[in-house]
């Protein structure tokens, strides 16, 4: 999820997409959607989930920006760890943090 570009917080969440066929979509549309892509991501998780369902996550951030859109989309989202002083939290020291995202609604 970290590959995605940062969407801001004030920004709400998209409505869910409509099919179309290949080239009904304007540009400016596309370009939208494409900017969404991780909302959308996000409301598909929602959507498949049961409620008290979870979503876990390493990221090589300590404070993911996406925190913000699960808890958008009505997730509880908690740090399970960061790395803090330098100590691993996982065999090779790759990732900075651990995420879980809990479906409440």
């Amino acid at each position: 999820m970290s590959g995605f570009d940062p969407v801001p917080a004030s920004r709400p969440l998209p409505r869910p997409k409509i099919t179309k066929s290949v080239g009904d979509e304007t540009p400016e549309a596309a370009l939208e959607n494409l900017k969404s892509e991780l909302d959308y991501e996000i409301l598909e998780m929602k959507r498949v989930l049961a409620i008290g369902g979870h979503v876990v996550w390493r990221s090589a951030g300590k404070r993911p920006w996406y925190v913000q859109r699960f808890e958008l989309a009505g997730f509880i989202v908690e740090a399970v760890d960061i790395r803090e002083g330098g100590k691993a939290i996982d065999r090779v020291n790759f990732y900075a943090s651990l995420y879980r995202a809990k479906k409440v609604i």
